[in-house]
C-alpha cells in the first residue's frame, strides 16, 4: 500500500536508528551567526556558509503525519536528494524530511 498525504505513519523498525533532515529556522540560523562556528575562512579562503539544514534524530515508537508523500528537496547547496517524504512532527511542530522506505502505515 502507497503512502499519501494525510496518512498517519510510524517508522519501520531498524537496527541502528533513523535519522531525518530539518530546514534551519532565523533563529537557529542567527544563533550559527553568532557562533565561533561561522568565523574565519575554510581551507579554500573562502568565508564559511551557513547550513541549510541538520540532522535530527528520531523515535521509531512515535507516529507521524505525512505532509508530503513524495518530494525531491535540496537539503545543502549541491542537488536535491529524490525519494524522500516530508513528515510532521506532532510534539515539536516540526517539518522533518525522511527516505519513504523507512516510513510505514501506522497501525
Amino acid at each position: 500500500m502507497s503512502i499519501r498525504k494525510g496518512d498517519i505513519v510510524q517508522l519501520k523498525p531498524a537496527v541502528s536508528g533513523h535519522r531525518g533532515r530539518c530546514f534551519m529556522t532565523p533563529d537557529e540560523l542567527n544563533d550559527w551567526y553568532q557562533s565561533e562556528q561561522s568565523k574565519g575562512m575554510d581551507c579554500a579562503g573562502e568565508t564559511r556558509l551557513p547550513p541549510r539544514s541538520y540532522i535530527i534524530e528520531l523515535d521509531s515508537n512515535k507516529i507521524y503525519q505525512v505532509l508530503r508523500a513524495r518530494c525531491r528537496v535540496s537539503l545543502g547547496y549541491g542537488n536535491p536528494t529524490s525519494g524522500m517524504a516530508c513528515i510532521l512532527d506532532t510534539q515539536s511542530g516540526r517539518e522533518i524530511y525522511v527516505k519513504r522506505d523507512q516510513l510505514a502505515l501506522a497501525k
